[in-house]
């Protein structure tokens, strides 16, 4: 989350935290999910209509997850209606631990949930 684990590009590292997303995901027994960003090229991969042989096998291994789910849905959102993930990434990069799980919703990031649902 911020922290450099051997991921070069943005690429990379948008695709390894959808397939952290959607391991957690599957771990707490969702079989519907939607799944939101606002990299446009993400969704470009994962739909076929793009290639990049670099992140090939990241592609590869959401399409193998995605057949944990009943359903899935890619949506893109606009960077500026993304500010939780925006705020989220800041906080990582501050931070002194590797990674964080939260149970519930931090309280840093309460009102930017609140933004983002209007």
């Amino acid at each position: 989350m911020g922290k450099f684990e051997g991921r070069s590009t943005i690429m990379e590292s948008e695709l390894s935290a959808l397939i952290w997303s959607m391991q957690a995901c599957s771990s707490l027994g969702y079989r519907n999910v939607i799944f939101e960003g606002d990299n446009l090229s993400i969704l470009k991969y994962i739909k076929g209509e793009a290639y990049s042989s670099r992140c090939q096998h990241l592609v590869n291994s959401v399409i193998a997850w995605k057949s944990r789910f009943l359903s899935t849905s890619y949506v893109h959102v606009h960077r500026q209606h993304n500010g939780c993930a925006d705020l989220l990434a800041k906080k990582s990069i501050i931070s002194p631990t590797d990674w964080s799980l939260f149970q519930s919703c931090p309280g840093f990031l309460y009102n930017n949930i609140c933004a983002d649902n209007n």
